[in-house]
């Protein structure tokens, strides 16, 4: 991806359930971009830290 921010560093990414492609440089900043994003778009409650590393562990991938 010419001119990417990331072009040169290997990134974490998922995508939540809605489509969205979710990106940061390690799990720990993913899992911070997976909170905001939750929280905005899906207007979701209280979720554990515990319950945004399972989803990590399960979906993330290195981009």
């Amino acid at each position: 991806m010419q001119g990417h921010p990331s072009q040169g560093v290997e990134m974490r990414a998922l995508e939540c359930e809605c489509g969205e492609h979710i990106e940061a440089v390690n799990d720990e900043e993913l899992r911070i971009r997976l909170r905001e994003h939750l929280n905005y778009y899906h207007q979701q409650g209280e979720i554990s830290d515990e319950d945004l590393e399972r989803i990590i562990a399960e979906r993330a991938y290195d981009v």
